[in-house]
């Protein structure tokens, strides 16, 4: 098995991603980190529990102690974390690697959709008519084949002047 990071990987190793490798250093620093805390905290406790203080001194071990215990339940979190995160990129890689063994098998196409065919089915050629445009008039109108030009009122309208229009007396030139 090889990885898209590393051809020559030998048979048999785990392929990783750098998330991973960064998920898992950061893990490793977090575990010592975590274990140097706890050692610190004991250590902590045991000098609060054997030694004579002053109510000054005491105070400051708790608040000690307090940061400690806060410190480990951070670092406690984040180790969490880290796990989950690991364990999602463990199984990235493990379906990558599962598809990259089993890759999908493609089925040809079928033969009576080929050289032309309608891949989607018999074709429907019986479409409605298309639809009258908006501007036209429903009713076709009749033009006397003797008037040329813009048509004009047959009859003139009630409370209308009979006044020339300056564009239809002839210039003189």
């Amino acid at each position: 098995m090889s990885s898209y990071y590393h051809d020559s990987m030998p048979h048999g190793a785990c392929p990783k991603s750098p998330e991973l490798e960064r998920a898992q250093t950061r893990l490793q620093q977090s575990e010592l980190s975590f274990s140097r805390t706890q050692h610190e905290l004991q250590q902590a406790l045991r000098v609060r529990a054997t030694t004579p203080m002053s109510a000054n001194e005491y105070s400051a071990k708790d608040q000690e102690i307090a940061q400690l215990k806060r410190k480990l339940r951070e670092t406690e979190e984040e180790m969490k974390g880290l796990h989950d995160i690991i364990e999602r990129q463990k199984m990235t890689i493990k379906n990558q690697s599962e598809a990259i063994q089993n890759p999908k098998q493609h089925f040809p196409t079928p033969t009576s959709h080929r050289y032309g065919g309608n891949q989607y089915g018999q074709a429907t050629l019986a479409l409605p008519p298309p639809p009258q445009p908006i501007f036209a008039d429903p009713a076709p109108m009749a033009t006397p084949s003797s008037q040329s030009g813009p048509m004009r009122p047959s009859s003139q309208l009630p409370n209308q002047r009979q006044t020339p229009s300056p564009f239809s007396v002839p210039r003189s030139q």
